[in-house]
């Protein structure tokens, strides 16, 4: 256990938001204190912007520790639901009685006098709606205009934290609010190489580093790795640090060196980016399979060419294109020097008389025959380099894998019926090309191998919604550990544990 090897009291690198543990670095303090004083001040609408995984969610909670008496703070951390449904939540939080459903008029009518009453007694409300960037625009419209209806000034504060998707549903609705300045807020930044080195000693010695260890345990070499990895993302950087110690506990060695720090192949110089899908996510990926298949090919001609030029060899019967072809995906023929592999003209064969093949330069078909007067075998087996990564992808079939892991989606919802039953959501998608996107990631190595743990839920909007999940547990705490355990590519999606039955009412909201 490497909390023993490097003698730590805590997990330094915990995901979950501990204020404890509270960076000030990376203009944190300074927004935090911004926030204060916006609060205090009566402002009814602030804003806090920053990308998945920067620190927001940590920061709304600092927010709520921080603030004097006479402030009441509500939390909304999953605002998925109709307008109705979250302000219903505030009500209660106010201490509005569970009575029957109300109308919308109702409940705005129950807000407002909640909120006089508040003022009577010399308290104002702070509503922190965390992940607003999830808001329905509708939704979103109607919240704005609680704060531009509110008669009494300073009555009510909504702090929307979302990552940069919130911008542009705010910049549609600037023209419904007139009198309140719906671009006020703040904007988290990514940390700097240097503060990326602040933060990993800050919470080193914040989970029990002694004294007689003042010296770095991370060196320069693996600090500047992980930077250029994360970019200064607090998540990323928490990911790959926690990996990094346990990498050196296993080699006994007492600092984290440049080996230690474990990158994903290609994403050692980016930190998180926004999802692709088609042809411009699998380019800048594969790179480096195309640089070595366009040298291949640069090196292939030349023989051609060189071999054509000194020793004339007959045609042989032309390669059938659906041989090519499978049920999988289609392959490029075996580009092999004296076949032709695909460069060979389409003129037809010369006859039988053609002169025959000269001994000194025999060329070779791509089942390794060298006769030129006998026709191929029908399935000669093909030789030549190992079968990439990206072609293993390209022969799985992504419409039978998606099929397959609805099916077994079926089964898994049991457990919401059964009750007792957790599992870790991975991410949700949603857009037209959803669930193209997930048919292209299951057909992945990666994902591919632990296809049998991952389950899809279908939620009929408009555009699609698709939620993907990873495992069955017993407990809260039990995917709570799978969550933290998982490998570097599936945690760098914000996965966070939850029961099967909230997971089914994702779909039904």
């Amino acid at each position: 256990m490497y909390l023993e090897h490097f003698r730590l009291n805590t997990s330094p690198f915990s995901e979950e938001p501990d204020p404890a543990v509270f960076f000030p670095g990376g203009g944190r303090e300074e927004v935090l204190e911004s926030l204060l004083r916006d609060i205090e001040s009566g402002k009814p609408l602030i804003k806090l912007i920053g990308s998945e995984g920067s620190g927001k969610t940590l920061l709304c909670r600092m927010l709520m520790e921080r603030l004097p008496e006479g402030y009441e703070t509500i939390c909304l951390d999953n605002p998925v639901g109709s307008f109705e449904a979250l302000m219903r939540v505030v009500c209660l939080d106010l201490g509005m009685e569970a009575a029957a459903e109300r109308s919308s008029a109702d409940i705005l009518e129950e807000l407002r006098l909640l909120l006089e009453l508040r003022a009577e007694q010399q308290h104002r409300v702070v509503l922190i709606i965390d992940e607003a960037e999830k808001l329905f625009l509708a939704t979103l419209e109607r919240v704005v205009r609680v704060i531009c209806d509110t008669d009494e000034a300073g009555m009510l504060t909504i702090l929307l934290a979302g990552r940069t998707g919130l911008d542009a549903n705010l910049d549609q609705l600037s023209i419904y609010c007139s009198n309140v300045d719906i671009n006020a807020g703040y904007r988290l930044e990514p940390l700097g190489r240097d503060e990326t080195g602040d933060y990993l000693n800050f919470r080193l010695r914040a989970a029990g580093l002694t004294g007689e260890q003042q010296q770095d345990i991370f060196t320069p070499e693996a600090v500047d790795k992980i930077y250029r990895s994360a970019r200064g993302n607090l998540r990323l950087t928490n990911i790959l640090a926690e990996e990094s110690l346990q990498h050196s506990c296993s080699d006994k060695s007492f600092l984290v060196l440049l080996d230690h720090v474990d990158t994903e192949p290609g994403q050692e110089e980016g930190g998180p980016r926004p999802q692709r899908s088609g042809l411009s996510s699998w380019l800048p990926a594969n790179r480096k399979w195309l640089l070595a298949g366009g040298t291949l090919l640069v090196l292939l001609l030349a023989v051609l060419l060189l071999t054509g030029r000194h020793a004339p060899t007959p045609e042989q019967p032309p390669v059938q294109k659906e041989a090519e072809v499978t049920d999988h995906g289609v392959h490029p023929p075996p580009a092999v020097p004296g076949t032709g592999g695909g460069e060979r003209s389409s003129t037809p064969p010369p006859p039988s008389s053609a002169p025959a093949r000269q001994p000194s330069a025999p060329a070779r078909s791509p089942a390794g025959d060298s006769t030129a007067g006998q026709a191929p075998p029908a399935a000669a087996p093909v030789t030549g380099p190992a079968v990439s990564t990206e072609e293993s992808a390209r022969k799985r079939d992504g419409d039978r894998l998606f099929r397959e892991r609805l099916g077994a989606s079926a089964k898994w919802l049991a457990g919401a019926y059964r009750g007792g039953s957790y599992t870790v959501q991975l991410m949700m998608l949603t857009s037209a090309e959803a669930t193209a996107n997930i048919k292209k990631m299951l057909t992945r190595d990666s994902y591919y191998g632990i296809r049998d743990k991952l389950y899809i839920l279908r939620k009929q909007t408009s555009p699609p919604t698709l939620f993907v999940f990873y495992g069955i547990y017993d407990s809260m705490d039990a995917a709570r550990r799978a969550r933290n355990t998982m490998p570097l590519f599936l945690r760098k999606h914000h996965p966070y544990a939850l029961s099967i039955a909230d997971a089914l009412k994702k779909t039904e909201d």
